[in-house]
């Protein structure tokens, strides 16, 4: 229960570990006493004495079977030096020995490689919390079942429109849509926490409420909208992509169904942080999703580059999924030495230079780093979609 979870906070490392770290499940929550918890993670986390990611975005192929326009890797191909099997299972054990909570397996896309389950099934062994991130093409009901069984968490898949066309446009490749929805509706079904993810462009603006909706219909437990940012493929298409001003207002769009929507929670982010994590009801019903509701929490509210990586398929380590770039190599480093980068630190540090630097919520917010690298050629710099940047007060 709650209460239990606050009260063992006292000794450090969560006390909630076995709950937040790991295959544990947050019981007996509700969406007001989430609150507490989320107060409680997020001092620990910010205290500045985590030793390990909290989650690693693992991009475990370059290999895809689709070309999307927005694609921040360019993913097709695969890239020469990707991880073996061996060498993947090793970097596995190396951060589940390390303290991390969550490993999210993808790609391009992760089906594409022929040991996909076995890496899904030895970090579910290994006690990590385990995602996959797919585009839905190849992810049959037979590849769900399998997935239950090697102890998947976690499936989310790419939705950009409900109308195909649009869809598979977007997504380079006919049925795209079809296959995504079927692989939305065996991950209900099978009773696998499920995530809908969408990026919000000037061509499909005004259905992402569309999507919304037929993710509540279905049971969806979570809608995730992301702003397209001029990262990889999508630099190629920098005239379809919104402001953040306009993504900001897609949030409070969809904010506007809690009024009539029980149990659904939209978590509108701080500074030019680029997505908006949507718990719907059906996931507030479910104990198995509430560790990632709060993450969900943590995540919209914060920039956790540097607490968080992204493992490329090479074996390197970067920040972010949207500033890609390698700072330290996990076949030649285990995830502790790697996690003391200079980079990585100085993010944790929140060791900013401009407004960001100087900003009294750079501790909680952090501003985003991806954006500041693009605008300004320096990840450490301001964010320059936070309104206090644009000289407005970013709580108004």
């Amino acid at each position: 229960m709650i209460s239990s979870v606050i009260s063992a906070s006292s000794d450090y490392m969560f006390g909630v570990e076995q709950d937040f770290r790991g295959k544990g499940k947050l019981t007996g929550l509700t969406p007001e006493s989430m609150g507490n918890v989320y107060k409680l993670i997020k001092k620990i986390i910010f205290s500045r004495r985590l030793k390990a990611p909290i989650t690693v975005f693992g991009a475990f192929t370059y290999k895809c079977n689709l070309k999307c326009s927005h694609c921040y890797q360019k993913a097709g191909p695969p890239l020469k030096d990707e991880m073996t099997t061996e060498e993947a299972l090793n970097i596995i054990e190396d951060l589940a020995r390390s303290g991390a909570s969550n490993l999210s397996i993808s790609g391009g896309e992760v089906f594409l490689r022929d040991d996909a389950f076995d890496l899904v099934e030895y970090a579910a062994s290994l006690k990590l919390r385990t995602l996959v991130v797919s585009n839905g093409y190849s992810v049959t009901e037979d590849a769900v079942r399998t997935l239950k069984k090697c102890g998947l968490d976690y499936m989310a898949i790419s939705i950009d429109s409900m109308n195909p066309e649009v869809h598979d446009a977007f997504r380079g490749r006919s049925g795209s849509l079809e296959h995504a929805v079927n692989a939305v509706r065996h991950t209900v079904e099978t009773g696998i926490v499920s995530s809908v993810r969408a990026t919000a462009m000037k061509f499909n603006y005004n259905t992402i409420p569309e999507i919304f909706e037929w993710c509540i219909r279905n049971d969806v437990d979570e809608f995730v909208l992301f702003q397209g940012v001029k990262v990889g493929r999508a630099t190629d298409i920098a005239g379809q992509l919104i402001s953040h001003r306009e993504f900001i207002r897609m949030g409070c769009i969809l904010k506007e169904y809690e009024k009539k929507i029980k149990n659904l929670r939209v978590y509108i982010p701080r500074a030019g942080i680029p997505y908006i994590i949507c718990s719907l009801p059906h996931g507030f019903s479910s104990d198995s999703y509430m560790p990632f509701s709060l993450s969900g929490l943590i995540l919209t509210n914060s920039c956790l580059a540097g607490y968080n990586v992204l493992l490329l398929p090479n074996g390197c380590i970067a920040p972010c999924s949207y500033f890609p770039h390698p700072v330290e190599n996990l076949k030649e480093k285990s995830i502790k030495e790697a996690f003391q980068n200079p980079l990585l630190v100085a993010m944790r540090e929140r060791d900013f230079k401009g407004i960001c630097g100087t900003c009294q919520d750079k501790l909680e917010c952090g501003g985003c780093r991806a954006k500041a690298y693009i605008h300004f050629g320096d990840p450490l710099h301001s964010d320059p979609d936070c309104p206090k940047v644009r000289g407005q007060d970013c709580r108004t």
